[in-house]
């Protein structure tokens, strides 16, 4: 499995609408930023035939590591948590 960067969903968005680059980084950064005001505010996030990123909030707590015996603590935080639509799954065919 590869990782796909940020540029490289540029040049295939733009190369699917016949955009410029620049214009179609612009609309990605406008949506990534959007998505993280939503997510800051603790809003799920559904995009239809896609999936939901689901904020889950997590306590803070205490840990203690193994080798040193010490103690440290673990603010709270708010995670996220992604749960695909059916339309996004990928059957293999079995040959």
């Amino acid at each position: 499995m590869r990782s796909v960067s940020k540029q490289q969903l540029v040049n295939g968005v733009s190369g699917r609408l016949e955009m410029q680059k620049n214009d179609v980084e612009k609309v990605l950064n406008a949506i990534i930023d959007e998505l993280k005001d939503c997510f800051r505010k603790g809003e799920r996030v559904e995009i239809h035939n896609f999936g939901t990123f689901l904020p889950q909030r997590k306590k803070a707590r205490m840990v203690t590591v193994p080798s040193t015996k010490e103690k440290h603590l673990i603010k709270a935080r708010t995670i996220l948590k992604f749960k695909t639509s059916k339309y996004m799954t990928i059957y293999e065919d079995k040959k």
